[in-house]
């Protein structure tokens, strides 16, 4: 985006903010249903104890709704996931 400030191109750099934004949505939006569809199965890979599988299903919805909040502010922010420190 900054590229496309920096020549000029107002246009170019909403349309790739845009774009940024759709793909992010999208790979929030996986994560979560991943999380929110495996959230009965998901408890088992902690523990064994039935009252942890069930905590861990409570708290999943959450965590599917931070998944897509976290997507857009990774964007947003200008901060890559993928970006190595």
């Amino acid at each position: 985006m900054s590229n496309e400030l920096g020549a000029g191109k107002p246009n170019a750099a909403r349309s790739a903010v845009g774009v940024s934004l759709v793909l992010g949505l999208m790979e929030g939006a996986v994560m979560a249903l991943l999380i929110f569809s495996l959230r009965n199965v998901w408890g088992w890979a902690f523990s064994n104890d039935e009252e942890v599988v069930y905590l861990v299903s409570c708290i999943a919805p959450y965590l599917a709704a931070l998944a897509l909040l976290y997507s857009l502010q990774s964007i947003l922010s200008g901060f890559s996931t993928n970006e190595v420190i």
